[in-house]
């Protein structure tokens, strides 16, 4: 037998050897899945543990993994060294960030599908109370098109979670629309509605639309109860210089009916206009 043909059986061997430590062993696995969970959690920046991967039936696999100890997420379909094509279920009791973790139940169904430089994402499903949609296009360095629709979250849940105070508080209805997002470039717009049914004993319902380009922005604010509407407008915010204008009215048919929001009874209608200035 030939000294080729002797390190090529030998290779064989090895390598079958291999697949079967890896893939059909339990320190195998054990070794594939900590590789994963380093891998990944390197590349998202979130701590990721990988649970299981099933590769017998390779392109397709069926993967399980933890996030941040808290969510889980299961991918089912193809892949292989360039692209994917696969649904995933998104699953927590908790959600959180940098600045807050709260109790919260997630139940979010999605699809992936693309090359790995350009991924179509997209998912639907139960978050903050309420009922959550989302798709965007994920290139390595942007994301693209990116649309969330949120209906009926709980908006104290939300703000909480993005490090504000929820002054008004009750049923709310997102909408964030961006074209591009990246490093250095922010364009789209935020759209927020919601309705407090007991604001200081009076019903109120906010209305907000931002539209960012960069770190400059514009907006208008519009409060409305049966009893005062507050109009801001032309709205403008350097987010360099943290400085903000807008025009406002401000109208009040009673004020009578505003004691429990102001502290004292005052009686009449109250109406005002002007330009506000402030650093935020």
């Amino acid at each position: 037998m030939s000294t080729f043909l002797k390190y090529f059986i030998f290779f064989v061997i090895v390598f079958f050897i291999t697949i079967l430590y890896f893939f059909y062993t339990p320190l195998g696995n054990k070794n594939i899945y900590d590789y994963a969970s380093y891998a990944l959690s390197k590349k998202s920046g979130l701590w990721v543990e990988v649970q299981s991967i099933e590769l017998q039936h390779y392109p397709k696999i069926i993967a399980e993994m933890n996030i941040e100890r808290k969510a889980k997420l299961t991918f089912t379909g193809y892949i292989d060294n360039t692209s994917l094509d696969m649904d995933y279920t998104l699953t927590s009791e908790c959600i959180a960030s940098d600045i807050c973790k709260i109790d919260d139940d997630i139940d979010i169904l999605g699809h992936v599908k693309g090359p790995f430089l350009r991924m179509n994402i997209s998912g639907e499903g139960k978050a903050l109370d309420g009922n959550v949609t989302y798709t965007l296009l994920k290139s390595t360095d942007k994301v693209e098109d990116l649309n969330i629709i949120m209906k009926d979250v709980n908006s104290s849940k939300l703000l909480t979670l993005m490090g504000q105070d929820a002054l008004i508080k009750g049923k709310a209805d997102v909408t964030v629309d961006f074209s591009l997002m990246n490093k250095n470039t922010k364009q789209g717009s935020i759209t927020y509605d919601v309705r407090d049914n007991n604001f200081s004993g009076i019903p109120l319902n906010l209305h907000t639309k931002v539209d960012i380009i960069n770190m400059k922005h514009t907006f208008i604010i519009d409060i409305t109860s049966p009893y005062l509407k507050l109009n801001i407008s032309k709205g403008h915010y350097d987010q360099d210089k943290k400085l903000a204008d807008a025009f406002y009215i401000l109208d009040i048919k009673d004020l009578s009916q505003l004691e429990t929001l102001l502290g004292y009874k005052y009686l009449g209608r109250f109406y005002a206009m002007g330009e506000m200035k402030m650093s935020i």
